[in-house]
């Protein structure tokens, strides 16, 4: 993969995922979109303020990767946009700023983004924060001062290294450089006691359990 990415490799990768993935439709597209959960929902989500919150948070993670790319030039930075985004959006950048030592990833899975990691980067909430967690990878989430209004605190405080500038983010990657083991295993059983009381049962009974309720309920 780093060879079909032409991906340096004598440098440490940082890998970042993207989760905008209303950040590109349009009002039209939003419109139809709130139509449609309006009609299945009773307490419906504000699609509209959900995609306003992913473009801020595109914005910020466009500072951050300007200003990170420039400054710790001994990474190499591997983004991945959310399937639903247009990748032309960071191909701009890139090309705008002139920044070698990132390559935007088009396709592939969240997996093989993964497998390539040193550290990683997330977007509020995104499930490639508790993936990378699980796995060992050292991980900075990218959240906003609005997350909270579509994320419970539980799910907000999951990473270690919360962040809202390109500031924290060149900092918390020094942080984790400097401990690198110690943040690992705090990440892994932090994910661990997560995955314990929220997650549910990986054991491959679950839809039995259910059909079960269902012949219940129809008898």
């Amino acid at each position: 993969l780093l060879s079909e990415l032409n991906i340096p490799k004598n440098k440490k990768i940082i890998t970042i995922a993207t989760a905008g993935s209303s950040a590109d439709l349009s009002d039209e597209d939003l419109q139809k979109i709130q139509e449609n959960v309006n009609s299945r929902n009773s307490n419906p989500p504000d699609i509209f303020l959900e995609a306003s919150i992913y473009r801020e948070l595109r914005e910020m993670t466009a500072q951050i990767v300007e200003k990170a790319a420039l400054e710790l030039n001994n990474f190499h930075f591997v983004l991945k946009p959310h399937p639903n985004e247009i990748p032309k959006f960071w191909l701009d950048i890139v090309e705008k700023q002139k920044l070698k030592n990132i390559t935007i990833m088009k396709s592939g899975t969240i997996n093989d983004l993964l497998n390539l990691s040193h550290i990683h980067m997330a977007h509020n909430v995104c499930t490639s924060t508790f993936e990378a967690m699980i796995k060992k990878i050292p991980t900075i989430e990218m959240q906003t001062d609005r997350s909270q209004i579509m994320f419970s605190e539980k799910d907000l405080k999951l990473p270690l290294f919360p962040v809202q500038n390109s500031k924290e983010a060149i900092e918390a990657v020094n942080e984790l450089e400097s401990s690198r083991e110690k943040f690992i295993n705090k990440g892994f059983l932090k994910a661990e006691d997560f995955c314990e009381k929220w997650y549910g049962k990986f054991d491959g009974k679950r839809c039995l359990e259910y059909a079960e309720n269902i012949k219940k309920l129809s008898n």
